[in-house]
């Protein structure tokens, strides 16, 4: 089903970018960050675009201000790690690897195949028609040389779609786990387009976005999606991509009815997709914001793979639907709060997908406090394994490492075999990228105010006995 025809508004114009932006090249420290795009590269991307679509306009206020941010939040970490014992002496967990047991038989979903335009999306995304260019990928979705990783994974200047970038980064963090996002989720047709599966287990509903196999660039020469340029691969920009083609499908059919009319479908299943929008979609068309940007960790692991059924672990059960969990610590009833946070470590063991969210801070000393340790505020991030770390005076506390996608990373093999394969002896994070951190789960309610695990993840049997 195509819905370009949507886009009766959609200026094109095959006029090639010829002006070159103007910029300058921030480096912090050990944090080289994008705060404001080089002129090199800002010329090598917008002189090689294909097509540029609406007005040339200014540069993107809300740009500038993730980059200022992004600077800003580089140097406090900068110095917080220099100073700081929080990241010394720390030992990584190796992952228990999970054995799959025998599977149920696949149930026939109903399915849906959605075709989504580069100008559908940048209608979605710039309803005041900004300048935006087209650019072929040319790099491939997957490097059949290596796994995918972690490091795939950067969360452009432009958009806040950290709930979702921030369930890659985990899912690609840990072996086998990370299979369930490279096979039968994304397939290049071979025509400049690809097919990404997105399927709803709770809703039994199956949607196929087809998209362009391009990136999107702003006149200020910064990608809409993710994107490392030190990555061989694009399957983390287009599976954003095709996520932002489904959430866009889901509110254009929550707005207009005669959509799902189309698709085709019995009238029994329609009344079924149009739960799945509901529930997905609640509160977007209330929002000021386009379909991508408006974050819903739970709604986004809805539509991310299932962990298979496991065989059985130890005072662990798993729960066929996607957990969420509210990170408040309270002194009067603190068992909540503590079988939470052992929930969230448990699972990081085993290397389940999760992401944690930062609260939205209000109070100005509480950003300034926040911002010194380099969390950025309303903000989610992957857990990519759980470590220990052991304090001056000995005693051993237990935490879990998080993954940054906003930040910079930088080379460090010895970090990236550690997070694989665990270490034997603590070692020292401070030097190594800017975007993995290590956080004691007692202090997980200082920073965080919510918590998301995949569906297929694991809780902790109520007969369990302290874990």
């Amino acid at each position: 089903m195509d819905f370009s025809a949507l886009d009766s508004k959609s200026p094109a114009s095959s006029n090639p970018a010829g002006n070159r932006l103007q910029g300058t090249q921030c480096d912090l420290g050990l944090f080289f960050n994008r705060c404001v795009s080089s002129v090199e590269n800002s010329a090598s991307k917008l002189t090689c675009c294909r097509e540029q679509i609406g007005e040339n306009k200014p540069i993107h206020s809300r740009t500038i201000k993730f980059q200022a941010i992004r600077a800003v939040f580089a140097f406090f970490d900068f110095i917080n790690r220099m100073f700081s014992r929080s990241h010394k002496n720390v030992t990584i967990h190796k992952k228990t690897d999970l054995s799959y047991a025998e599977q149920p038989p696949k149930k026939d979903y109903e399915q849906i195949t959605v075709n989504i335009s580069d100008e559908m999306l940048i209608n979605d995304l710039n309803p005041e028609q900004k300048k935006f260019f087209v650019k072929d990928e040319t790099r491939s979705i997957f490097d059949e040389s290596r796994e995918i990783s972690p490091f795939d994974v950067r969360q452009s200047d432009t958009r806040s779609s950290c709930y979702f970038l921030s369930m890659l980064v985990s899912f690609a963090a840990t072996n086998k786990i990370r299979d369930l996002l490279s096979v039968g989720v994304i397939e290049d047709l071979g025509n400049g387009k690809a097919k990404v599966s997105f399927v709803n287990e709770h809703h039994q509903i199956k949607i196929d976005v087809i998209i362009d196999i391009s990136q999107l660039i702003t006149n200020d020469s910064d990608t809409v999606y993710s994107i490392n340029e030190l990555s061989s691969t694009s399957w983390a920009s287009m599976l954003e991509k095709a996520h932002h083609g489904l959430r866009l499908f889901l509110k254009n059919s929550l707005l207009d009815d005669s959509l799902l009319e189309e698709t085709g479908l019995p009238k029994e299943n329609i009344e079924r997709l149009r739960a799945t929008i509901a529930d997905t979609m609640t509160g977007v068309i209330n929002k000021a914001e386009n379909s991508l940007d408006f974050g819903q960790p739970d709604k986004a692991a809805s539509w991310l793979p299932r962990i298979p059924k496991c065989e059985q672990i130890a005072d662990l059960e798993q729960v066929d639907e996607a957990q969420r969990f509210m990170l408040i610590k309270d002194k009067d009833q603190p068992r909540p709060y503590e079988k939470a946070v052992r929930t969230l470590f448990e699972n990081a063991k085993l290397g389940i997908p999760m992401n944690v969210s930062s609260k939205a801070r209000t109070n100005v000393f509480e950003k300034i406090r926040i911002g010194f340790e380099g969390m950025p505020s309303s903000h989610s991030v992957a857990v990519v394994g759980a470590a220990t770390k052991e304090k001056s005076n000995g005693e051993k506390v237990d935490g879990l490492m998080i993954f940054d996608q906003y930040a910079r990373p930088l080379p460090s093999k010895k970090l990236r075999k550690a997070m694989e394969n665990g270490t034997d002896i603590p070692i020292d994070i401070r030097n190594s990228e800017s975007c993995i951190k290590f956080i004691p789960l007692e202090d997980l309610h200082k920073y965080f105010a919510e918590s998301v695990i995949v569906a297929g993840g694991f809780k902790i049997k109520r007969d369990a006995p302290s874990i």
